[in-house]
């Protein structure tokens, strides 16, 4: 429909850059106006601010637009999709934070009554919602490119030629800082968005680990012993084999079966926040799953030792076991470099023992954090070591 420009009212916008408008008359002058403008039912401007400002420099009074029924930012019939569209990342943010405080108004009348749309939503879930943003994470990024972040970065932003997860991470820095990064263009960008979403990843791992580094020493406040968030254990499972092979295996060490291991302290041991390595085999896979269970460990994955060398078994001859990983309240995963192949293949050595190799592994894997061996055959420097099978208590 045909608007005459005198009867829009312009309050209020959340544009501040209406940028060229010259180069965007010449256009309108040659092209025509290809999209039109949004005003509501009482001729306020919701979109479309550059092209009026465009067709008043070309001396024209009348502008193509349509009418959006809107009662407010929060309800009505709101043409999200229109509006989505006409603004820039930053000024989407000022929707945002404009339906947050209609909001905050709306909810703190006495007489307030409750729309669909409030009900087991949060604020900023809605303002996230109508201005566009995917969720509320998105939006918070957002906001804090547009409060904290250097004029040529929002501009990138806002020209779609960075994303807004890159931006918020670039946004942490300095804003002399951010406007050297973004002079050296857009991959440049890229690149310091990833170097500092892995400093802050490696920020909050090493907060972590001195926080469950702590707790393990004994902390007062839980009045408790000393704990480990490391533990490694091998029980000495009780086959159902003859008479002969279970004395042949008692030989070796006293083995112990399921109610007993599942019995053992180990919950006294283990860390608020703690990592299991819990050797296993095939036939005894499921009792091992019981076992973490009992201990207070949640499965998380598994590797495989192939011994080399086959073993005992009545369907297949057993060649491999299974270390099995689990974990307890909020310990972190390994740093990715010390992450390597889950098939690990090295000969076997004396009856129950298992290669040197694997305590390398956990030890890169957490070399902070105090550790404990259960079932422990042949102490190892800078362990612990728990079990009847070792000569500590």
């Amino acid at each position: 429909m045909e608007i005459n420009i005198s009867l829009i009212k312009i309050a209020n916008r959340y544009r501040k850059d209406l940028g060229d408008i010259f180069t965007l008359a010449q256009s309108i002058d040659e092209l025509g106006q290809l999209q039109p403008i949004g005003i509501d039912s009482n001729y306020r401007l919701i979109f479309g601010e550059r092209r009026i400002k465009a067709m008043q420099h070309l001396g024209r009074e009348i502008i193509e637009g349509n009418v959006i029924h809107l009662e407010s930012l929060v309800s009505g019939e709101y043409a999200e999709n229109e509006i989505r569209k006409d603004f820039t990342v930053s000024e989407r943010v000022e929707i945002a934070r404009a339906v947050e405080e209609e909001l905050g108004e709306r909810r703190g009348r006495d007489n307030v009554q409750n729309i669909a749309q409030l009900k087991g939503q949060k604020s900023i879930e809605i303002a996230a919602e109508k201005s566009g943003f995917n969720n509320k994470e998105t939006y918070r990024q957002a906001k804090k490119i547009v409060e904290d972040g250097a004029p040529e970065l929002i501009e990138k932003v806002d020209q779609g030629k960075v994303s807004i997860s890159a931006a918020a991470n670039v946004a942490t820095l300095n804003k002399e800082e951010q406007s050297e990064i973004v002079a050296r263009g857009e991959k440049e960008i890229l690149e310091a968005a990833k170097q500092i979403r892995q400093e802050k990843s490696n920020i909050r791992r090493n907060e972590r680990i001195e926080k469950i580094h702590e707790i393990s020493q004994g902390n007062t406040e839980l009045n408790t012993d000393k704990t480990y968030p490391v533990i490694y254990a091998d029980p000495p499972w009780r086959y159902d084999y003859s008479a002969t092979d279970s004395r042949k295996i008692e030989n070796q060490y006293p083995t112990m079966n399921l109610a007993e291991i599942c019995c053992l302290p180990v919950l006294k041991l283990a860390a608020q926040d703690s990592i299991l390595f819990l050797w296993a085999t095939s036939p005894k896979l499921t009792e091992s799953i019981e076992v973490l269970n009992a201990w207070g460990f949640d499965y998380k994955t598994c590797a495989v030792w192939d011994k080399q060398r086959m073993g005992m078994g009545y369907y297949f001859r057993q060649q491999h076991e299974i270390l099995l990983v689990a974990t307890k309240g909020n310990i972190p995963v390994p740093p990715a470099h010390t992450r390597i192949s889950s098939v690990i293949s090295i000969d076997r050595k004396t009856h129950s023992s298992k290669p040197e190799l694997f305590y390398q592994i956990i030890e890169e894997m957490y070399p902070d954090l105090s550790k404990i061996e259960l079932f422990c055959r042949s102490p190892r420097e800078g362990w612990e070591s728990w079990g009847n099978q070792s000569n500590a208590t």
